[in-house]
């Protein structure tokens, strides 16, 4: 809805700060509508005036008559006016922040997530770098058993020396894994510092 005033029910300048609280109740009910498309502010007290297409820095000093043409408002219009530069000040800005903060959590979700991630890996790493330290170990007791030519102590020994490799093919794959990973996360850090950056500009 567009905010319309009765010219001839005009109120003095005097009287302009009492007609505040009904236009901004009415803004933050959203009976007035400030946001338009695609993340566009308008002033529905100009509508059919002037183009209805402002950012949030247009349409600020706009709301609080320091532009072009605010002089020659009338008394209820003024009144709109400030309770929209309140508006702007006070229940917009505090949608922005709100955004932003679940932004930044959500980003700092993302991040948590990957640590947690890497240190599964680290851990899982750790544990085969611990396993491959033991299989060698039961090698090298099994090579000084070998000496008696035992049929079985040979077979097992087949099989505890290819146990090792096996776990050293998967460590190495969980190397590659978590390096990969590493790269990733700072390609998705780079681009995040660059949309922080178009953000602050």
């Amino acid at each position: 809805m567009d905010y319309s005033t009765e010219e001839d029910s005009d109120i003095s300048d005097s009287e302009i700060l009492d007609h505040i609280d009904g236009p901004y109740d009415e803004l933050k009910s959203g009976n007035y509508k400030v946001k338009g498309p695609n993340g566009s502010l308008r002033c529905a007290s100009c509508t059919g005036k002037k183009e209805q297409d402002y950012s949030y820095e247009e349409l600020s000093p706009h709301a609080a008559g320091v532009d072009e043409g605010s002089a020659n408002r009338r008394g209820k219009r003024k009144a709109y006016h400030l309770a929209l530069a309140k508006y702007l000040e006070t229940d917009l800005a505090s949608e922005a922040d709100q955004a932003q903060r679940r932004h930044r959590i959500r980003e700092k979700e993302e991040a948590l997530s990957k640590i947690l991630e890497l240190e599964q890996q680290l851990d899982g790493k750790q544990k085969l770098e611990m396993e491959i330290e033991e299989l060698t170990g039961i090698v090298e007791v099994m090579k000084h058993l070998e000496d008696q030519d035992d049929e079985a102590v040979e077979e097992k020994m087949e099989e505890i020396n290819d146990e090792p490799k096996e776990k050293e093919d998967e460590l190495t794959n969980l190397e590659d894994l978590n390096s990969a990973l590493i790269s990733e996360e700072r390609q998705s850090n780079d681009k995040l510092q660059e949309a922080r950056k178009e953000l602050i500009c």
